[in-house]
């Protein structure tokens, strides 16, 4: 009998390239043990008082301060590489993610959530999307399969919003600091793009029957 697949909540933010790693090390991990896995994505953001879209080589600079930014890109970069991934980070635009998340939420009652995440972090890392533009998020959640009218319907007002705040509420209360922030089985938790073997244990500790 196939086991049962375990659950992994994880906690990130759609411009955030550790988050786009670690999500892609943990399949790969997942893939190679032989464990099935049911990924369950949380809203989480970085710069939540971010108003426009921009440069995230202005962001960063603005941040981190301006020669700190090429080595920041470049480690990413390589990190990325490594999962077969072609970050093109400074090319990339960061953006207030708020409605991303909130269309992320509309596709998880279609069954399209993680879908969704997948494409709009290929999109945000390797086709310079603005994930701030309503636009954009409509035609890249049509690109999944969602309905396009519902979608902008949903971009257009305040629907889902509420998801994505109790998330971020959640991760508060549960005292995350950064992401990616994943939970395995409800019972195992790290955060960060971790090497092979702490994504390799956790799959294996969640997997076992749990003691009362």
């Amino acid at each position: 009998m196939e086991s049962p697949p375990v659950r992994v909540d994880v906690w990130s933010d759609l411009v955030c390239p550790w988050c786009h790693i670690g999500l892609h090390r943990l399949r790969r991990v997942a893939a190679e043990a032989g464990v099935p896995v049911e990924v369950v994505h949380h809203a989480y953001q970085l710069d939540p008082a971010r108003s426009s879209s921009g440069p995230t080589r202005d962001y960063l600079a603005g941040r981190y301060g301006a020669a700190n930014v090429d080595g920041m890109l470049a480690n990413a970069t390589r990190a990325g590489a490594s999962e077969g991934l072609d970050l093109r980070l400074g090319d990339s635009i960061s953006a207030n993610t708020h409605d991303g998340h909130r269309l992320v939420a509309f596709g998880a009652t279609r069954g399209l959530q993680d879908a969704l995440v997948a494409r709009l972090m290929k999109a945000h890392f390797e086709e310079s999307a603005d994930l701030g533009d309503a636009a954009t998020l409509a035609r890249l959640a049509a690109e999944v399969g969602l309905p396009s009218a519902e979608a902008a319907e949903v971009l257009a007002g305040g629907r889902f919003g509420d998801e994505v705040d109790e998330d971020l509420q959640r991760a508060r209360q549960m005292g995350v600091r950064g992401v990616p922030f994943f939970v395995f089985g409800g019972r195992y938790a790290f955060s960060g793009a971790q090497p092979d073997e702490a994504f390799r244990e956790a799959l294996r500790l969640a997997s076992l029957p749990a003691t009362a």
